[in-house]
Parts: structure tokens; sequence; C-alpha cells
């Protein structure tokens, strides 16, 4: 198989290929001709107004964000206990797909359960040292 060689003149020069298809006897009218000048200028100022709109973007974004600051935090705040929610749900469903783990965790539960119920809710007296501990952590947090 032999490869082709080409010469530089085997190329057409863009600057003399208009008079060389005229020296071969095409006519002007069918060679490809420009886009008129008045579509150029249209694109131009379309272009410029695009370019402009997009240098007021921040500008517009940071009156929007002012103006509606507190609903926005408030819908990015739902948006994110939704997200929160559903990633704790999958968790919670990923470790009850593994055997022996999820009655492990029922029963710590229920045990614990049963604790705190005897610890705190059967007497008198340990009830009123629950509310006294559920008072200073209140205070802690809350202040005075």
């Amino acid at each position: 198989m032999e490869t082709q060689q080409f010469s530089p003149s085997d190329y057409a020069d863009p600057a003399t290929s208009a008079e060389a298809a005229l020296t071969q006897g095409l006519k002007p009218e069918t060679l490809p001709m420009l886009p008129p000048v008045d579509n150029y200028m249209q694109a131009q100022e379309i272009g410029n107004k695009i370019s402009e709109f997009f240098a007021e973007v921040p500008e517009y974004l940071g009156r929007f964000f002012n103006t509606y600051r507190q609903p926005l935090i408030t819908l990015g705040i739902i948006f994110g206990v939704v997200v929160l929610l559903k990633v704790l749900f999958a968790v919670m469903d990923a470790l009850n797909d593994i055997p022996l783990l999820y009655p492990t965790l029922e029963i710590v539960g229920i045990s614990y359960s049963i604790w705190f119920v005897n610890r705190y809710l059967l007497k008198v007296s340990t009830r009123q040292e629950l509310g006294e501990e559920i008072s200073s952590i209140k205070q802690q947090f809350l202040g005075e």
C-alpha cells in the first residue's frame, strides 16, 4: 500500500481560492457568501444583552436572598430534616436486615425501658428526683 504525499500547492489558499474559482470559469454567484452585516450586528446585540444579563445575575440573586431570607432558611431547614429522616430510616432499615441485630437491639430497648420505669417512675421520691434533674438540665440550657 502506497501513501500519497501532497505538496503545498495541492491545498487551497483561502485568499486566492475565489480568484482561482473565477479563473476556472465559476460564476461569483455560485460561491459561498458571508452572512449580511445586519445579521452579524443583530447577533452581536443579542450577545451583548446576554452578557449584561449574566453580569447582573449575582446582584439579582443577592436582592432575592435578602428579600426572602427567612422563608428560604425555613425551607432549607425543612428540606434538611426530610433528608436527615430519610437517611436515618435507610440506616435503620439496613440495620434491621442484619440477622440477630434487630432482636438484640429490641431486647436492649425493652430492658432499658424496664430499668427506667423501676428506677424513676415507681416511687414518689424518685419521680421528684427525676423532676429536679430535668429542671437543672433546663436551667443549664435556657438560663434563669
